[in-house]
């Protein structure tokens, strides 16, 4: 067995910094430590707001439909006069499209909904008024 040579620093026991130590490595410890912990709880949280995203897609489905919208440039809250600007909604409705049709988008603009499918003649957009609940245009897009 050898003898430590006594002139060579003592091996380090803790990555905490020890008294003794020169500031320069006492404070890069500090950085890692606290970066470390940083990581950690960023990770920590990401997980966090996964699972509620995952729980809150659950409530979605379940939940009932809204019953009015804010339209855009119109003020919005819940004072009296948010509430006569906001555009009622129906509240339920089918839409009907041919049997074999996927549906490949859907926009919203205002009170005013698109919804675009493929059917195996092309493509068709159906453009709703969400305030009354109604069709208002088929359009069949063709190629020329």
């Amino acid at each position: 067995m050898t003898k430590p040579d006594p002139d060579s620093p003592p091996p380090p026991t803790s990555f905490l910094p020890q008294a003794g130590e020169e500031p320069g490595v006492r404070i890069l410890k500090f950085v890692v430590l606290g970066l470390g912990a940083l990581l950690f709880l960023g990770f920590a949280a990401l997980i966090w707001r996964v699972g509620t995203m995952m729980n809150g897609s659950q409530e979605a489905r379940t939940a009932t439909p809204t019953t009015s919208i804010a339209v855009p440039g119109r003020p919005t809250g819940q004072n009296k006069a948010a509430s006569r600007d906001a555009v009622p909604v129906a509240t339920s409705g089918v839409v009907a499209i041919p049997k074999g049709a996927t549906v490949t988008a859907m926009s919203l603009s205002g009170d005013r909904l698109a919804i675009h499918y493929m059917t195996a003649e092309g493509g068709n957009i159906i453009i709703f008024d969400l305030a009354t609940g109604h069709e208002i245009q088929r359009l069949r897009l063709q190629v020329q």
